[in-house]
């Protein structure tokens, strides 16, 4: 094979007919060259499926391919889904939260509307108010609960410090959280 392709190589110049058709057998035999199985393969495979996966590896142009689960195209469609499915949870978790803004809002118009109740005498108008106070104290208390204020309390002056006492990563980051829970900050 080697001589074969010295000889094509020498002759590469050549645009001949002969010389295109020497190069294209060439080229067609270098695709059915390389067969690594073992010399008793056919005799040494007892699985139906891979014998036929060997015959089809040594017919002209290998059409035969070994066909498992594609790992990494099952990897990247489990991160598509669970973006997906992270999106639609963040949306609800909006929806729910403007749902609770709104019913704040209705519940501040209505206590702006017993206010003027509570001026006349009467035991049900204390009731009324009693009643929308712990609604709104409630639904501030939710919505207290669900937005996380960050501060970032990491200044070039406490990172210089870190790094000039030499303090790895690592350490910096169980001191830097001893003293955020110590401020409050931390939950």
């Amino acid at each position: 094979m080697y001589n074969y392709w010295r000889n094509l190589q020498k002759s590469a110049y050549r645009r001949s007919e002969t010389q295109e058709e020497n190069e294209r057998n060439f080229i067609s035999d270098l695709n059915n060259l390389f067969d690594i199985a073992h010399a008793n393969a056919l005799e040494i495979i007892k699985i139906e499926e891979d014998r036929k996966f060997l015959l089809s590896q040594r017919e002209p142009g290998r059409r035969g391919c070994l066909m498992g689960i594609d790992m990494k195209l099952e990897k990247r469609e489990e991160r598509v889904l669970l973006r997906v499915i992270e999106q639609e949870n963040r949306r609800a978790k909006a929806h729910h939260s403007s749902e609770i803004d709104d019913t704040f809002m209705d519940s501040s118009e209505e206590s702006s509307g017993t206010e003027d109740i509570s001026d006349q005498p009467g035991p049900s108008s204390n009731i009324v108010q009693s009643s929308l106070e712990e609604n709104i104290n409630a639904q501030i208390e939710l919505r207290m609960g669900i937005v996380c204020v960050r501060k970032c309390f990491l200044t070039p002056k406490i990172m210089a410090v870190l790094d000039r006492f030499q303090i790895s990563q690592r350490s910096a980051v169980f001191i830097l959280e001893a003293v955020a829970e110590s401020l409050g900050q931390y939950r």
